[in-house]
């Protein structure tokens, strides 16, 4: 058990041999009656707790310390990413009044997707050093092709790359095949779950963002290259990418503890074509609690919206997953 438990350590840990002595020491009911570093490195990392009614101090479950820092991670990026948000306003204001004043502030507003693409592939293809990346929204399977064909191009020329995406990823064909093809060649791919910011770094020397201050139907951006501004995106990128999970493209089977009884009804009714208020109604339970048991299936599956999940009901693996009760 203390073996097991052990094992399920960050590698990180594997040096500090005093630190996992005295885990093993508490999981044991052995008391600890001095203070002392290894024990102030497992409080720190939520390992081991103090009982102030007792007096003594208890060892955690690996799983549920993952857990709550997983949770405290995440309320830390949201707060970062709302103060990002807050800069990108900024920046893309500034931008917009440098550009009409004539004078360069190292920002440039890009209006419609269609100028962008193609700008940010120029800008990937020379890359000497580096490209890295974060995608916080599903991209079609097609779009995911095109983009394995470019940055296998960009890896085979020595170019470092890091990706990130979404968790729900690792549940789709298309994002799996780039993953294990990438990481073949040397890139790096990693997931993460949102909220992050979508972010393309390109040598450390340019930055593209979205552009929060555009028509978001024309899916703007703005080209960052005031060299400070970089540095300052750049700085969060890397904050993203250690918060994020590697993965090297294997499949992740469907997490079947979303398929209630009731997520089942769901589904069925959507592939009868019924609207969400009519199944709340029908089931006797609220829109919102629809829409919940819905945001977990797309999780459980990778889909990204009613017909996707409608599709992936009737896959292999959804036929699978649900058997005969769907």
């Amino acid at each position: 058990m203390d073996e097991q438990d052990n094992s399920a350590l960050p590698p990180s840990w594997s040096a500090l041999s005093d630190a996992r002595a005295l885990r093993t020491q508490l999981r044991t009911g052995q008391p600890i009656t001095e203070t002392s570093e290894a024990l102030a490195e497992l409080v720190t990392a939520g390992l081991v707790k103090y009982d102030p009614h007792s007096g003594a101090h208890f060892a955690v479950d690996v799983r549920q310390a993952g857990r709550e820092r997983m949770r405290t991670v995440h309320s830390d990026m949201r707060s970062q990413l709302a103060e990002l948000e807050a800069v990108i306003r900024l920046v893309a204001t500034e931008g917009a009044r440098g550009g009409s004043s004539g004078v360069s502030t190292g920002v440039e507003r890009i209006a419609h997707h269609s100028q962008v693409t193609p700008l940010v592939v120029a800008h990937a293809e020379a890359a000497t050093s580096h490209t890295y990346t974060a995608h916080p929204i599903p991209r079609s399977p097609e779009l995911v092709r095109n983009a394995l064909r470019t940055d296998l191009a960009i890896l085979r020329r020595g170019v470092a790359m890091r990706v990130i995406y979404l968790d729900s990823a690792r549940a789709r064909p298309a994002e799996q095949e780039y993953a294990a093809s990438i990481s073949q060649f040397g890139g790096q791919v990693r997931t993460a779950l949102p909220p992050f910011e979508r972010m393309i770094v390109i040598d450390d020397s340019v930055v593209f963002l979205s552009d929060p201050c555009g028509d978001p139907d024309s899916k703007p951006a703005l080209m960052i290259t005031h060299p400070s501004l970089v540095a300052t995106f750049v700085a969060f990128y890397r904050q993203q990418w250690d918060a994020a999970e590697p993965w090297m493209g294997e499949a992740r089977p469907a997490d079947e503890t979303a398929f209630t009884p009731r997520a089942r009804r769901i589904l069925r009714r959507l592939r009868e074509g019924k609207a969400f208020k009519s199944i709340a109604t029908e089931l006797d339970v609220s829109p919102s609690t629809v829409y919940g048991d819905m945001e977990k299936l797309y999780i459980a599956t990778g889909a990204h919206g009613p017909f996707a999940l409608g599709a992936w009901s009737e896959s292999a693996e959804g036929r699978r997953v649900l058997g005969t009760d769907a």
